[in-house]
């Protein structure tokens, strides 16, 4: 884990593994709290270190770096997602589940990964899209 000094604090940034989806760039308090101060794309991993770095003096403790599967995301996020769903029109609904089926589809097709081959198919299992 590649430790960034500033001024007078430091940024920890975990390496990304296989399976990271979203990075959080995380302040904890004194008192053992964590607030999230942004997540975003694993893609913007380096944007993310380097705006850590570029804020971390403005805190008294160290901020962290972490990149997190889409899992923890949604473990972490599910009751706002639901919410979101739930709040969709048929129409929204209905445009959601065809982008998904052609992500799935495009990604059965294109990667080289057999395991996220066969998470592409799961996914298409589950809503139904193609028989089990």
């Amino acid at each position: 884990m590649p430790v960034h000094r500033t001024k007078r604090n430091i940024v920890a940034a975990y390496e990304p593994l296989p399976d990271d989806m979203m990075v959080r760039t995380i302040v904890h308090g004194g008192d053992g709290s964590a607030r999230t101060l942004s997540t975003q794309h694993i893609d913007q991993y380096k944007q993310a270190v380097d705006w850590a770095v570029s804020l971390a003096d403005q805190f008294e403790h160290p901020v962290h770096v972490v990149p997190i599967s889409a899992e923890e995301y949604g473990a972490d996020h599910g009751d706002a997602l639901q919410r979101r769903f739930d709040a969709m029109t048929p129409y929204e609904r209905r445009e959601l589940r065809q982008a998904v089926v052609r992500a799935m589809a495009t990604v059965m097709r294109d990667c080289g990964d057999t395991r996220v081959r066969a998470e592409a198919f799961d996914v298409l299992v589950q809503i139904g899209a193609v028989p089990a």
